[in-house]
């Protein structure tokens, strides 16, 4: 599995479980860096969203995990 489609397949569906149920989020992820350093090996083709836009979405979850 990519990480790609660990992201989405994965952690976005994590997440989105432990926010219907009301259960504790983690404190940290660190996604954003896993992210980075993914997307700083290859190159994105034929897509829709560049890889830091991405990043970026994903530090902001990161800052919001740390918030609570």
């Amino acid at each position: 599995m990519s990480f790609v489609e660990w992201l989405q397949f994965v952690f976005i569906e994590k997440l989105t479980y432990l926010i219907q149920h009301a259960l504790p989020l983690p404190n940290k992820s660190g996604i954003a860096d896993m992210a980075e350093h993914y997307f700083s090996q290859i190159v994105l083709t034929n897509t829709a969203v560049d890889s830091k836009t991405i990043v970026d979405i994903l530090r902001e979850i990161d800052a919001l995990l740390m918030q609570q």
